[in-house]
């Protein structure tokens, strides 16, 4: 018998218990579509010829993605459980813009959200370092939903210190490096 269709469910990584998961980068037409793309024979081919494994890779190379579980259910349905990555800063990084998960990846900037999330700037381009920064304060910011609001933008400078722009008054805050950041904010709490 023929596969009946394709059904596709996308999933937030819910890895931050409080975290904001509302935000879709991708749809499941836009991953079915990829899917059907580069395999075009799916919808015709038999239950017992479907390669569960190829359509879990090419639904994978969705930049979007982190993982996805890919089975045939009974009633011939190809079922896609994707996980989307999660955003934890929007970057931009000379002229590019993208965003960034809590490993480093970059994601292109979506069509259909505007996740609310920091933005990150500065001397960032063809640095190793100023990127590891960049991606070390908004995970941070990301693991502390408590301080994630206070602030706007991480500003990375020319000597790859960190400046905080907080989201109220008229001044920028010096972290310097990724080094005690959980010592260096706690700091700034108690001083505000």
């Amino acid at each position: 018998r023929p596969v009946m269709h394709v059904e596709i469910a996308v999933e937030g990584d819910e890895w931050v218990e409080g975290a904001d998961l509302g935000d879709t980068l991708v749809t499941a037409d836009e991953i079915a579509n990829l899917v059907q793309d580069q395999m075009p024979q799916l919808m015709t081919q038999l239950v017992k010829e479907v390669d569960e494994s190829r359509v879990q890779a090419i639904a994978e190379t969705s930049p979007y993605l982190c993982q996805c579980d890919v089975a045939v259910s009974v009633g011939r349905d190809i079922v896609i459980r994707a996980h989307q990555r999660r955003p934890i800063a929007l970057v931009f990084d000379g002229k590019a813009q993208y965003y960034i998960d809590t490993t480093g990846i970059h994601m292109p900037v979506s069509t259909h959200s505007d996740p609310d999330i920091i933005i990150a700037s500065g001397e960032i381009a063809g640095s190793a370092t100023a990127f590891e920064y960049v991606r070390r304060m908004a995970n941070f910011l990301y693991e502390h939903q408590e301080y994630s609001p206070l602030f706007d933008q991480i500003y990375i400078d020319k000597h790859r210190d960190i400046y905080l722009t907080p989201k109220l008054g008229k001044h920028v805050v010096l972290v310097g490096d990724t080094t005690d950041l959980d010592t260096k904010i706690s700091n700034l709490m108690a001083f505000y």
